[in-house]
């Protein structure tokens, strides 16, 4: 199969939780009320990627869990978006071209989820204290488009 002809749109990290379990984590932590517009389900790794980036992310996607490692170790939010911060280890770090890895846990109506990265590239995360860091389990995710060409 050509990847031209079914590009990538990014490569991603999707936890083994359901957004209400990553969502109940946010409000567990004792962090502000989520805004109206839930996402809570990717960490992006690579956005638009070349083919041969796909290509070689591919092999590198067979990993086994213990490869890698998602510590979720602080949090940002505004009236306009929430994200936790997350730090990588192994494989996906490796893998990551996303100068700030997070989770975009919700935005307000109209913010689209992109907004956490230009937020964290503003901002640094409030820390969560060690005993709140957690890990999370993540499965490789794919994103395709849908149109040809």
């Amino acid at each position: 199969m050509s990847l031209r002809h079914n590009p990538v749109v990014f490569m991603a990290l999707k936890p083994r939780l359901t957004v209400d379990e990553l969502a109940s984590l946010w409000l567990d932590k004792g962090l502000p009320p989520l805004l109206p517009k839930v996402h809570a389900h990717h960490i992006t790794l690579m956005w638009k990627p070349s083919d041969e980036k796909v290509r070689d992310a591919i092999a590198a996607f067979r990993w086994s869990p213990q490869d890698t490692q998602v510590i979720v170790n602080g949090w940002l939010s505004s009236n306009r978006c929430q994200a936790f911060a997350v730090h990588l280890r192994g494989r996906a770090a490796e893998l990551c071209e996303n100068a700030h890895p997070h989770i975009t846990m919700a935005t307000a109506i109209g913010v689209p989820p992109y907004y956490s990265n230009e937020m964290l590239a503003k901002l640094d995360p409030e820390p969560l204290k060690n005993e709140t860091f957690f890990t999370l389990e993540c499965d490789t995710y794919v994103k395709r488009s849908h149109r040809n060409g």
